[in-house]
């Protein structure tokens, strides 16, 4: 008898039965392409987050509902939770269901070391599902890479954004916003680079 392994992917279903079984215990975790992943957030990631959070909130809060690390509801296998999400306000503040890709206005990723990650699967998921745009925070290069207007698993405007630059959301180009406002103080490490 020949010996064989399968993957075992998960539903949206299933990972609230796990989380309310307390597996996931004090853990964040997300649900991509059926698989679940746990996040794990260092100091340098999450003052990156409170700082985004702080920024859009003053910038956008009165517009827009600024959900910090919130599930994403894109289909049954797929359940991310973006580090910052730009939604229509809805007077339930999404009591009764998750924001799905037609209620949000942007999704920002910080990435150090999910750079990789978040500029393939993620990029696609987001792409696929019709988020209109996103940002991720590259730490590495101290940059703001900018996707709009996705066209299949890919956007098909992609810009890079670094300290003096000024750039805005696609729902709201009014509202300018400094890039080093977002990437925070030069770090010694991006001085001495």
């Amino acid at each position: 008898m020949e010996s064989r392994t399968e993957k075992r992917l998960f539903t949206v279903d299933e990972l609230y039965q796990m989380d309310q079984a307390g597996l996931f215990r004090n853990q964040n975790v997300e649900l991509i392409r059926g698989e679940i992943f746990l996040m794990a957030k260092g100091n340098r990631h999450q003052s990156r987050v409170d700082r985004a959070n702080d920024l859009f909130m003053n910038a956008l809060g009165k517009v827009a509902l600024v959900r910090v690390q919130g599930p994403l509801f894109i289909d049954n296998y797929n359940l991310p939770e973006p580090d910052i999400q730009l939604v229509r306000r809805r007077p339930d503040y999404y009591d009764s269901e998750h924001p799905s890709p037609k209620d949000v206005f942007l999704v920002l990723e910080i990435s150090d070391s999910s750079l990789t990650r978040d500029r393939e699967v993620k990029l696609a998921l987001y792409a696929i599902s019709g988020v209109t745009e996103y940002w991720i925070e590259d730490i590495q290069q101290h940059a703001i890479l900018v996707f709009r207007n996705p066209s299949g698993d890919t956007y098909n405007t992609q810009l890079t954004y670094h300290r003096g630059d000024w750039l805005s959301t696609l729902a709201f180009p009014d509202i300018r916003l400094k890039v080093e406002d977002i990437l925070g103080p030069v770090s010694a490490n991006e001085a001495s680079g």
